[in-house]
């Protein structure tokens, strides 16, 4: 009995010692993973477990020039990359008028604000124009820089993951389900939100350079930030501005949103020194009051550049059938 008695005494030290040791492993392994996952953005993880660029597929544009785009399966992008693969083309009316812009001013830079998969940005370095693409959710850049590669604009398109702001700060991204085009920015943080940096559109160009710049800007109802900065429009030339209205107009009172009444006050203000301002979908102008601007999106021009024309053929497009 004594001869058993202390086997197992032995036996339940070395069990003890075992479960310590492995205790102690278990602790050293989760403080090595938590460091991991926290020294990495969510995105980053997120772009490696879900599909890279390397696993989506293109598609062929029905555009003039044509060029190849990478969309998300339409049941993840219901209304652009769903628009794209069915149509070949995306936002028809603003294409004709942006056209416009970009063959008046061959040499301009083109500031994409909200590239997603880089409809603009791609069809407008196919037109030969240097171009800075500013997106803040990773899926829709490694998209576009695969689509950048395939048509050999890498030397054309300077890819920025970052949110357009006239702060350098942090918000936080949120996503609609079904409809990634729709991504936005807010200044709260939840549980769903990602946090992402944002720059000021000046902080992207060289002071030296003196460029003429033209601004595409589809931020989902952030464009008020992202548009204002004094600086840009103090420097550098700036003919034609493209721009999302209608979230903006409509959340202004809604306490949550970025864009406030007074917000919209100053940026309008900035803008009406130089500009007057269209509806992009038949070029009709608007007052000089803009509470009255119940249009979804709109374009600026500034007083000494020639007026676009929304009545011309398009020829934009190739119908393939």
């Amino acid at each position: 009995m004594l001869v058993f008695n202390k086997f197992r005494d032995k036996t339940l030290k070395k069990g003890f010692l075992k479960l310590t040791c492995s205790f102690i492993l278990l602790c050293i392994y989760s403080t090595i993973y938590l460091v991991h996952v926290t020294e990495h953005p969510i995105e980053d993880i997120a772009a490696v477990i879900i599909e890279d660029d390397n696993s989506s597929f293109c598609v062929r544009t029905r555009t003039l020039p044509s060029f190849d785009i990478c969309p998300f399966k339409p049941e993840e992008d219901v209304y652009v990359s769903a628009g794209l693969i069915e149509k070949g083309i995306w936002e028809p009316d603003i294409l004709t008028i942006f056209q416009q812009a970009l063959r008046i001013h061959p040499n301009a830079t083109i500031i994409d604000i909200g590239s997603h998969v880089g409809f603009y940005s791609l069809l407008s370095a196919k037109m030969g124009h240097d171009v800075i693409a500013v997106e803040p959710y990773i899926r829709c850049l490694l998209r576009l820089r695969k689509a950048a590669k395939m048509n050999e604009l890498d030397n054309k398109i300077k890819i920025v993951e970052s949110g357009a702001s006239n702060d350098r700060n942090f918000y936080y991204m949120y996503f609609k389900k079904g409809n990634i085009g729709g991504t936005y920015l807010r200044e709260s943080e939840s549980a769903s939100s990602v946090r992402v940096k944002t720059v000021i559109l000046s902080d992207l160009i060289s002071i030296k350079e003196r460029r003429t710049l033209i601004i595409k800007a589809d931020a989902e109802g952030f464009e008020c930030k992202s548009l204002y900065d004094p600086n840009l429009f103090e420097v550098w030339h700036i003919p034609y501005i493209f721009m999302e209205w209608g979230l903006m107009f409509r959340g202004r009172h809604i306490s949550a949103n970025p864009c406030q009444t007074e917000d919209l006050d100053r940026l309008v203000f900035l803008l009406s020194l130089n500009y007057t301002v269209y509806v992009s979908k038949n070029c009709r102008r608007l007052p000089n009051d803009w509470t009255n601007w119940r249009v979804d999106d709109i374009f600026w021009v500034h007083n000494k550049e020639p007026m676009l024309n929304c009545s011309l053929p398009d020829n934009s497009v190739k119908w393939i059938s």
